[in-house]
């Protein structure tokens, strides 16, 4: 019933390797652990009964020791025990007895049934970022409800990633029945937002605008600064390749903000534009007539990792930076994400504000200070703004890395979800019964701590882990 096992399995031994059950007990958690339990009782209480009969006999012989060693009885010294006079035999005796009363504590418990986590390999899904989603929607609004979800309510979505790093993802609620941590071999991105504002030059010939030597047009789901009555606005933006010709993609995104600033007239205006490089808008309304152009540059490299799911649900990339092994992030596909994964989370129209008012509560997180005031907001600083983006930019990511895309059938309105995985080989730690070293030796867990543990671990009582 027993797995064997390459070494001698003491109690020493199964302190460093437990001895795991076999299968069949393990299904069995209460009953073994009871039937273990008065096996290891007799046991040890067979193992002692002698060793107390041996101590007893020389305890009780000290005193004819001494008669025999001087011939005579000396009151109050031949019936005395002393070290002094006291032979090998009692020294070792005695000090034996000592051992065993500081273990009476812990002899019956010396090795016991406890629950293990034994490395066992599997196959693993992750999230496939290589299929591009069908134009219009796409994951962009899925993207959105994640964002908001976890910037502006707080609520973490699925697994929390590592500090400025997207791998794929393996299917929600692992690690599953509170077993170990898992790791697993995926393609990791890596990025440091830096971010710089831009003078735009509107070209009435291209449409578009020029800022830092780059063309950029408005993004197609919400075309900037045409609203007759806006009064202030933050917009996404696009590179646009009418002057340059085909341009390399980097992931850079773009952000347009149309508003005034202090020295015109007093507007309704959201934002505040007196400390930026701007410029008069000739599409933009006498409400809103500057614009300034923020340009964000995510650094972002894409390589062959090893990630390690915990239990908690946190993502950490133990290794980066090697030949991929797995293909499931594509550069192109994370370029593209970076620029657009955030383009309808910052034009949405927030329900509840008025028209003319086109900054929502996504963009006033990201890009603006709202702790003083309400209106004629100012920027955040730039180091703010690219912690900001780091971050929001890691809540939208997540519409992706678990290989989400969507198509549309004919004329139906209603996209089609697909989830596209590639199976990776991994390692994971599943909890089994096993022979361990008693918990008391090393801390202060009893009895029916373990055994609480190990009903949450076999018999359904654990949580799943947060997700």
């Amino acid at each position: 019933m027993l797995q064997p096992q390459p070494e001698e399995q003491t109690a020493v031994g199964c302190a460093v390797t437990p001895l795991v059950l076999g299968s069949t007990l393990q299904s069995h958690p209460t009953e073994v652990k009871g039937a273990f339990t008065i096996l290891f009782i007799l046991w040890q209480a067979v193992a002692l009964v002698f060793v107390g009969d041996i101590l007893n006999y020389v305890f009780s012989s000290e005193w004819s020791h001494h008669f025999l060693q001087k011939g005579t009885l000396v009151l109050g010294k031949t019936d005395r025990i002393s070290t002094l006079m006291a032979g090998r035999l009692f020294r070792t005796a005695f000090l034996t007895s000592l051992v065993f009363v500081a273990l009476a504590g812990l002899a019956l418990g010396v090795v016991s049934i406890g629950v293990a986590f034994i490395a066992q390999p599997m196959s693993v899904p992750i999230g496939n970022v290589t299929v591009v989603s069908e134009p219009i929607l796409g994951a962009y609004v899925r993207a959105t409800h994640i964002v908001q979800q976890e910037q502006l309510q707080s609520a973490q979505f699925g697994y929390r990633n590592a500090n400025n790093q997207i791998v794929g993802w393996p299917p929600m609620g692992l690690p599953t029945n509170g077993s170990g941590p898992i790791e697993y071999f995926s393609d990791v991105v890596k990025y440091n937002h830096s971010c710089t504002w831009k003078t735009p030059v509107w070209d009435n010939s291209t449409q578009s605008y020029t800022a830092g030597g780059v063309s950029w047009v408005g993004f197609p789901l919400n075309e900037p600064a045409r609203r007759p009555n806006v009064t202030s606005q933050i917009s996404p933006l696009l590179r646009s390749s009418s002057l340059q010709g085909p341009l390399p993609k980097n992931g850079v995104s773009g952000y347009l903000f149309t508003s005034s600033n202090s020295s015109l007239p007093s507007t309704c205006s959201v934002i505040d534009l007196s400390s930026l490089p701007s410029a008069y808008n000739p599409i933009a309304n006498g409400e809103a007539p500057l614009s300034s152009i923020l340009v964000c540059d995510p650094q972002l490299s894409v390589s062959g990792g090893k990630v390690k799911l915990d239990v908690d649900g946190s993502l950490e990339v133990t290794t980066s930076g090697y030949p991929s092994t797995t293909d499931n992030i594509s550069l192109q596909l994370a370029q593209d994400m970076f620029i657009n994964c955030l383009s309808d989370a910052v034009s949405a129209q927030e329900p509840g504000l008025v028209m003319n008012i086109a900054v929502n509560y996504v963009a006033v997180g990201m890009f603006l200070n709202s702790s003083t005031q309400l209106v004629f907001l100012p920027p955040l600083d730039i180091d703010e703004i690219n912690k900001k983006m780091d971050s929001y930019v890691s809540s939208a990511s997540k519409a992706y890395t678990d290989g989400y895309y969507v198509t549309y059938n004919g004329d139906s309105f209603i996209p089609t979800t697909h989830f596209n995985t590639v199976p990776v080989d991994t390692v994971g730690q599943v909890p089994k019964l096993a022979l361990m070293a008693s918990k008391s030796l090393y801390s202060t867990r009893d009895d029916d701590e373990e055994a609480a543990d190990i009903d949450k671990h076999f018999m359904g009582c654990a949580e799943d882990p947060p997700i």
